[in-house]
Protein backbone atom coordinates (compact mmCIF):
# COMPACT_ATOMS: atom_id res chain seq x y z
CA UNK A 1 0.00 0.00 0.00
CA UNK A 2 1.24 3.42 -0.74
CA UNK A 3 -0.12 6.31 0.87
CA UNK A 4 0.10 10.17 -1.51
CA UNK A 5 0.10 13.65 0.35
CA UNK A 6 0.12 16.97 -1.15
CA UNK A 7 1.16 19.97 0.68
CA UNK A 8 0.09 23.31 -0.81
CA UNK A 9 0.29 26.27 2.08
CA UNK A 10 0.73 29.70 2.25
CA UNK A 11 3.16 31.29 5.14
CA UNK A 12 3.58 34.90 5.72
CA UNK A 13 7.46 36.03 6.99
CA UNK A 14 7.21 39.29 7.46
CA UNK A 15 6.13 41.28 4.09
CA UNK A 16 7.04 37.98 2.02
CA UNK A 17 4.75 35.02 1.31
CA UNK A 18 6.47 31.62 0.81
CA UNK A 19 3.91 29.29 -0.94
CA UNK A 20 4.68 25.55 -0.66
CA UNK A 21 3.70 22.98 -3.10
CA UNK A 22 4.89 19.17 -2.69
CA UNK A 23 3.99 16.06 -3.05
CA UNK A 24 5.03 13.51 -0.73
CA UNK A 25 4.38 9.29 -1.51
CA UNK A 26 5.58 6.52 0.67
CA UNK A 27 7.02 4.36 -1.86
CA UNK A 28 8.14 1.48 1.39
CA UNK A 29 6.23 0.29 3.48
CA UNK A 30 7.06 -1.73 6.62
CA UNK A 31 4.91 -4.62 7.60
CA UNK A 32 4.05 -2.50 10.69
CA UNK A 33 2.67 0.36 9.13
CA UNK A 34 4.99 2.80 9.13
CA UNK A 35 6.92 4.04 6.01
CA UNK A 36 10.62 3.44 6.11
CA UNK A 37 10.56 5.24 2.43
CA UNK A 38 9.39 9.10 1.16
CA UNK A 39 9.86 10.53 -2.07
CA UNK A 40 9.07 14.05 -1.92
CA UNK A 41 9.06 16.65 -4.85
CA UNK A 42 7.77 19.80 -4.99
CA UNK A 43 9.03 23.27 -4.36
CA UNK A 44 8.67 26.31 -2.19
CA UNK A 45 8.42 29.89 -4.01
CA UNK A 46 8.82 33.17 -2.83
CA UNK A 47 7.30 36.09 -4.64
CA UNK A 48 8.98 39.05 -4.62
CA UNK A 49 8.71 40.90 -0.68
CA UNK A 50 7.41 44.21 -0.74
CA UNK A 51 6.76 46.74 2.05
CA UNK A 52 8.26 50.22 1.39
CA UNK A 53 10.60 51.52 -0.91
CA UNK A 54 14.04 53.22 -0.43
CA UNK A 55 12.88 57.11 -0.83
CA UNK A 56 10.09 56.39 1.98
CA UNK A 57 10.70 58.75 5.02
CA UNK A 58 10.45 58.80 8.33
CA UNK A 59 10.61 61.25 11.02
CA UNK A 60 13.61 60.67 13.46
CA UNK A 61 14.59 62.74 15.97
CA UNK A 62 16.85 64.95 14.20
CA UNK A 63 14.09 65.43 11.14
CA UNK A 64 13.29 63.48 8.08
CA UNK A 65 15.29 60.19 6.93
CA UNK A 66 15.25 58.20 4.13
CA UNK A 67 14.48 54.46 4.92
CA UNK A 68 17.58 53.20 3.21
CA UNK A 69 19.52 55.44 5.64
CA UNK A 70 17.46 54.16 8.87
CA UNK A 71 20.03 52.38 11.54
CA UNK A 72 19.17 50.09 13.93
CA UNK A 73 18.77 52.05 16.94
CA UNK A 74 17.58 55.06 15.16
CA UNK A 75 14.02 56.30 17.18
CA UNK A 76 11.50 57.00 14.76
CA UNK A 77 7.93 58.31 15.36
CA UNK A 78 5.16 56.25 16.31
CA UNK A 79 2.01 56.14 18.12
CA UNK A 80 1.89 54.40 21.52
CA UNK A 81 -2.02 52.96 21.52
CA UNK A 82 -2.41 52.46 25.82
CA UNK A 83 -1.00 55.85 26.46
CA UNK A 84 -2.92 57.64 23.29
CA UNK A 85 -0.07 59.70 22.18
CA UNK A 86 2.73 60.01 19.57
CA UNK A 87 6.47 58.76 20.82
CA UNK A 88 9.46 58.20 19.33
CA UNK A 89 10.12 54.33 19.27
CA UNK A 90 13.35 52.49 18.54
CA UNK A 91 14.18 50.27 15.64
CA UNK A 92 15.14 47.19 16.70
CA UNK A 93 14.97 44.67 13.60
CA UNK A 94 14.50 44.75 9.80
CA UNK A 95 11.64 42.48 8.73
CA UNK A 96 13.34 43.23 5.27
CA UNK A 97 15.55 45.34 3.76
CA UNK A 98 16.79 44.90 0.45
CA UNK A 99 18.81 47.64 -1.26
CA UNK A 100 19.57 47.25 -4.87
CA UNK A 101 16.53 45.93 -6.96
CA UNK A 102 13.22 47.42 -7.56
CA UNK A 103 9.96 46.22 -6.89
CA UNK A 104 6.00 46.97 -7.58
CA UNK A 105 4.41 49.10 -5.34
CA UNK A 106 1.07 50.53 -4.79
CA UNK A 107 1.38 54.61 -5.12
CA UNK A 108 -1.84 55.02 -2.98
CA UNK A 109 -3.22 58.59 -3.56
CA UNK A 110 -4.92 61.77 -1.74
CA UNK A 111 -6.41 65.17 -2.61
CA UNK A 112 -3.15 66.24 -0.41
CA UNK A 113 -0.39 63.70 -0.11
CA UNK A 114 0.96 60.12 -2.30
CA UNK A 115 3.18 57.76 -0.47
CA UNK A 116 4.27 53.95 -1.68
CA UNK A 117 3.59 50.54 0.11
CA UNK A 118 3.20 46.89 -1.08
CA UNK A 119 -0.52 46.01 -1.27
CA UNK A 120 -0.36 43.93 1.98
CA UNK A 121 0.99 46.38 4.23
CA UNK A 122 -1.42 47.07 7.06
CA UNK A 123 -1.93 50.78 6.97
CA UNK A 124 -3.80 52.68 9.83
CA UNK A 125 -7.01 53.98 8.89
CA UNK A 126 -9.42 56.29 11.17
CA UNK A 127 -12.79 54.17 11.56
CA UNK A 128 -16.33 56.05 11.57
CA UNK A 129 -15.94 55.95 15.53
CA UNK A 130 -12.42 57.25 14.82
CA UNK A 131 -10.90 54.39 16.28
CA UNK A 132 -7.78 52.75 14.97
CA UNK A 133 -7.92 50.10 12.72
CA UNK A 134 -5.33 48.21 9.93
CA UNK A 135 -6.45 47.17 6.70
CA UNK A 136 -3.78 45.60 3.69
CA UNK A 137 -2.63 48.74 1.22
CA UNK A 138 -5.05 47.53 -1.29
CA UNK A 139 -7.80 48.06 0.78
CA UNK A 140 -7.97 51.62 0.96
CA UNK A 141 -9.81 52.98 -1.61
CA UNK A 142 -11.86 55.61 0.40
CA UNK A 143 -10.89 54.72 3.46
CA UNK A 144 -9.24 58.00 5.90
CA UNK A 145 -6.18 57.11 7.07
CA UNK A 146 -4.43 58.09 10.15
CA UNK A 147 -2.54 61.19 10.15
CA UNK A 148 -0.09 62.53 13.48
CA UNK A 149 0.01 66.39 12.07
CA UNK A 150 -3.37 67.01 10.06
CA UNK A 151 -6.48 67.34 11.87
CA UNK A 152 -8.37 66.98 8.20
CA UNK A 153 -9.86 63.85 7.32
CA UNK A 154 -7.03 62.50 4.62
CA UNK A 155 -9.77 60.07 2.44
CA UNK A 156 -7.84 57.64 -0.32
CA UNK A 157 -8.71 59.02 -3.71
CA UNK A 158 -6.81 56.45 -6.02
CA UNK A 159 -4.32 53.90 -5.98
CA UNK A 160 -2.36 53.27 -8.58
CA UNK A 161 0.64 50.38 -9.70
CA UNK A 162 4.02 51.91 -9.64
CA UNK A 163 7.66 50.31 -9.44
CA UNK A 164 9.96 51.89 -6.80
CA UNK A 165 13.44 50.78 -5.74
CA UNK A 166 14.63 48.59 -2.30
CA UNK A 167 12.75 46.77 0.37
CA UNK A 168 12.96 48.52 3.96
CA UNK A 169 10.39 47.05 6.66
CA UNK A 170 11.32 48.38 9.94
CA UNK A 171 10.72 46.65 13.37
CA UNK A 172 10.15 49.33 16.32
CA UNK A 173 9.43 48.54 19.87
CA UNK A 174 5.87 50.08 19.25
CA UNK A 175 4.93 47.71 16.43
CA UNK A 176 4.34 51.11 14.51
CA UNK A 177 5.96 54.37 12.63
CA UNK A 178 5.00 57.30 10.61
CA UNK A 179 5.55 57.37 6.90
CA UNK A 180 6.00 60.77 5.71
CA UNK A 181 3.89 61.79 2.65
CA UNK A 182 4.92 63.91 -0.10
CA UNK A 183 2.66 66.62 -0.63
CA UNK A 184 0.94 66.98 -3.88
CA UNK A 185 -1.91 69.37 -4.41
CA UNK A 186 -1.70 71.74 -1.93
CA UNK A 187 0.51 72.77 0.93
CA UNK A 188 0.42 72.41 4.36
CA UNK A 189 0.46 76.18 6.26
CA UNK A 190 3.41 75.25 7.63
CA UNK A 191 5.34 73.42 4.71
CA UNK A 192 5.30 70.33 6.50
CA UNK A 193 4.79 66.35 4.92
CA UNK A 194 1.67 64.61 6.16
CA UNK A 195 2.95 61.97 8.58
CA UNK A 196 0.61 58.34 8.46
CA UNK A 197 0.57 55.72 10.59
CA UNK A 198 1.42 52.29 9.85
CA UNK A 199 2.53 49.08 11.48
CA UNK A 200 5.30 47.70 11.77
CA UNK A 201 4.64 43.83 10.02
CA UNK A 202 2.89 43.50 6.97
Amino acid sequence: MFFLAIVLASVRVGCIDFFINRTIVCKTMAPNGHCTYWESNGSISRPAPKCFPAHTLVLTQRGPKAMSSLQLGDHILGYNEERQRNEYTEVTAWLHRITNKKFEYLKVITETTSFHSSSKHNIAVREDSRAISYVFGRDLLNRTLVSANSNEDIRVLELQDDVALGVYSPYTRLGNYYVLGENIARPLRRQENILLLVHSFA
